[in-house]
């Protein structure tokens, strides 16, 4: 999703939305992040700080193909299938 983030000028950034589903069938925001472009290396300090903040394991994740992704999940949550 964009929208207009007031920093020094007015401009369009991406809010990335981290979404989960648990063992229960319960679904959860486990978090918003605003970032102008987004990378693997992005992605990678975003499950940093979800692995931080206390998610042990992703059994799967979903993402539309970004090179350098798949590595990263990998790398944070291993057991995770892409």
């Amino acid at each position: 999703m964009f929208v207009k983030v007031r920093r020094e000028k007015v401009s369009s950034d991406a809010v990335y939305l981290v979404a989960s589903i648990d063992d229960q069938g319960y679904r959860d925001i486990l978090g918003m992040y605003v970032a102008g472009e987004e990378s693997s290396t992005f992605w990678k300090e975003i499950l940093l700080d979800l692995k931080e903040r206390g998610v042990e394991e992703v059994l799967l994740f979903v993402f539309d193909g970004l090179l350098g992704l798949e590595e990263a999940v990998k790398q944070v949550f291993p057991k995770t299938l892409t």
